[in-house]
């Protein structure tokens, strides 16, 4: 019966039927159960059982995981509003004025709460790499999720 109506979905669809992804997830649209079943091995109780509970574990820690995923997205967005108006400062060329003021004899006090001065040649430079390298592996990791077995959905 699973192939009859996974062979429509993909002739409606135009996908083919060992393919079909769920277009919003891009997970496959037949779950292991479905698979089982298509092959004709058919899990015992106690089998069905433990996968399900195995499953129930990973989707309630994955609900409590996500609040802090949430918090992490927004102090994402917050850390690139920061780097924006480091880089606006470094880059347009106010650094470069306050440092020839400060080589000239500007007076003026550069003690910090304990990271580097924005004023020392490498403080600014490594928080944009070091920005940089964070944007790279967030993409990896994003791309990883969405593009699920190489393959895009739909």
């Amino acid at each position: 019966m699973h192939e009859h109506i996974q062979a429509a979905y993909a002739k409606i669809h135009g996908h083919d039927s060992d393919k079909i992804q769920n277009t919003t997830t891009g997970y496959p649209l037949l779950s292991p159960l479905a698979t089982i079943m298509k092959e004709q091995i058919k899990p015992t109780p106690a089998e069905a059982q433990a996968r399900i509970e195995e499953i129930q574990q990973l989707y309630r820690e994955w609900t409590l995981l996500l609040p802090q995923l949430q918090a992490t997205q927004r102090d994402w967005q917050r850390g690139a509003e920061i780097m924006q108006k480091l880089a606006q400062f470094y880059f347009d060329g106010e650094y470069r004025q306050y440092h020839e003021a400060l080589e000239s004899g500007l007076n003026v006090n550069l003690h910090t709460q304990g990271e580097y001065s924005v004023m020392s040649e490498d403080a600014l430079w490594n928080a944009f790499a070091d920005q940089q390298t964070l944007a790279w592996q967030r993409l990896r990791s994003a791309i990883a999720v969405l593009d699920r077995d190489g393959e895009q959905p739909g």
